[in-house]
């Protein structure tokens, strides 16, 4: 790794639960998520693979971490073909993304072992809604 970056804190293999309010249906996410260093630990890489109901949902991530070590710009892809670039922060526990669209307001607690969150979308009138309830309990702690 390059710089000190405060990012370091999602490395590891996470077990992922929560829920999506998906009108006014609530479904729910089960799976794992997994960040680890990659191309000489300049980048980190997030990979989801998790159930939203029983749809299956994969996502790739790719993490640089900024000239600070709280901030980090996210490049993100899915199996759907979306793909976008949010911005985030790590600062103290709190750890946000945000993007055009959307945005995460998340808390690490447990010592980096749980981080805790919602993601929120814009509606048609411009407005910020929560739509996804999120728990990842870190199951390992490679070193990658």
């Amino acid at each position: 790794m390059n710089n000190p970056t405060h990012f370091s804190r999602l490395i590891g293999k996470w077990t992922t639960s929560g829920s999506l309010l998906n009108g006014d249906e609530v479904l729910t996410i089960s799976g794992t998520d997994r960040y680890e260093w990659i191309l000489g630990a300049h980048y980190l890489l997030h990979t989801a693979n998790v159930l939203l109901g029983n749809q299956h949902s994969e996502t790739m991530e790719v993490i640089k971490p900024g000239t600070s070590a709280e901030h980090a710009v996210l490049y993100f892809f899915n199996a759907n073909g979306a793909d976008g670039m949010m911005n985030g922060t790590i600062q103290n526990d709190t750890f946000k993304i945000k993007g055009s669209d959307l945005r995460f307001e998340g808390t690490f607690s447990q010592q980096d072992t749980i981080l805790q969150g919602e993601w929120y979308r814009k509606n048609e009138a411009d407005e910020w809604t929560a739509f996804i309830q999120l728990q990842l309990l870190k199951q390992s702690d490679p070193e990658v």
